[in-house]
């Protein structure tokens, strides 16, 4: 119930923004991702904060390198305006992730509480827990927990959220598809995650970084502040910088 009420309150307060990368006007803190071509799984992320939708993105910290999907970016289900050109759109298994802007959700990990000074919302993955990929399922790419007083079946076993893999043992969603207008087979379970051999290998569609980048990430984010992610490319980027909309 509160995901589903956050996801209302952000479809309301963005609803008056300009630019198909815009972030909503309401948000102080945006995480900017930008890969150097559609087709490359390396992107360089940073962090920005304004003080107000009229002033202008301040840089925070340095930047940082990050892992994408294997097969580069396509355009995802977010708080932008897709372009009607588009010729890619994310899909469920295509190991793309998702470009555009994005809300930033809870974050998920295996310890019983999130590292001291965080004060984003936080939840314990348990065995009970599940994130639905199933593209039939009426929950596909939500979370959902299944009562603990009965034996998981067999569905369950195979939709749950990782535990004790090292890369997930920390993570925070990024909202591409989610209520409250998820489409079956557009793409779900899109994380920031801790990256595979230090950053030897790519995502099937998250954005991978080192412990300690995504540490400090979840320690930075603000409720108040209304964070966004927003993934792109070069050229994209390009073209919100000439616009205005992007730093």
């Amino acid at each position: 119930m509160r995901t589903l009420l956050a996801a209302t309150l952000w479809v309301l307060i963005s609803t008056a923004w300009a630019g198909p990368l815009s972030p909503p006007e309401g948000s102080r803190q945006l995480v900017l991702a930008v890969a150097e071509t559609l087709d490359a799984s390396h992107v360089r992320l940073r962090r920005y904060e304004r003080s107000g939708p009229e002033e202008a993105w301040q840089p925070v910290g340095s930047e940082v390198p990050a892992r994408v999907g294997k097969n580069g970016l396509a355009w995802g289900r977010g708080l932008h305006r897709t372009p009607k050109a588009a010729a890619r759109h994310k899909r469920e298994g295509d190991w793309r992730a998702p470009m555009g802007v994005f809300r930033i959700g809870d974050a998920f990990g295996d310890a019983p509480s999130a590292p001291p000074g965080t004060r984003w919302a936080y939840q314990q993955v348990t065995e009970n827990d599940l994130w639905v990929e199933d593209t039939a399922a009426p929950t596909y790419n939500q979370h959902i927990r299944v009562p603990a007083d009965r034996p998981r079946t067999s569905w369950e076993e195979s939709q749950r959220m990782k535990m004790g893999d090292p890369a997930h043992r920390l993570k925070v969603v990024i909202h591409h598809n989610t209520v409250p207008d998820v489409r079956p087979g557009a793409g779900s379970a899109i994380f920031f995650h801790i990256w595979r051999q230090a950053g030897a290998r790519p995502t099937s569609g998250c954005t991978a970084m080192a412990a300690a980048d995504l540490q400090m990430l979840l320690g930075w984010l603000e409720p108040e502040a209304l964070p966004v992610y927003v993934l792109i490319d070069r050229s994209g980027h390009a073209v919100a910088q000439s616009a205005g909309v992007l730093p």
